[in-house]
């Protein structure tokens, strides 16, 4: 329940690539990669939030026994990180400093 905003630090300032609603699911790209996360959530309402451990998430899908199906989940993974990454470069700060 609730609200949060998905922020990405690019030269000196957040940048908001998303804002989540209820059902919504952030973090999967760190547990798919393995890798620190590149984004910082921030609530904008209160918010409730159900947290999985990174064993029970990656259960969900086959776990080990379904290789597959994770390096696909992880190659897309990698694919969008690299979107978000070009979309970054392509951001000029507002005038004013503002926030986009």
């Amino acid at each position: 329940e609730g609200e949060v905003e998905i922020l990405r630090e690019t030269q000196g300032e957040s940048v908001r690539l998303a804002v989540l609603r209820r059902g919504a699911i952030f973090g999967e790209t760190g547990v798919l990669r393995d890798k620190p996360r590149s984004t910082t959530v921030r609530a904008l309402s209160q918010t409730k939030m159900v947290v999985l451990a990174k064993d029970d998430f990656l259960h969900a899908f086959g776990g080990e026994k379904n290789a597959l199906a994770l390096r696909l989940l992880r190659m897309l993974c990698g694919r969008l990180m690299e979107a978000d990454d070009h979309l970054l470069e392509q951001h000029t700060p507002a005038a004013g400093g503002g926030r986009c």
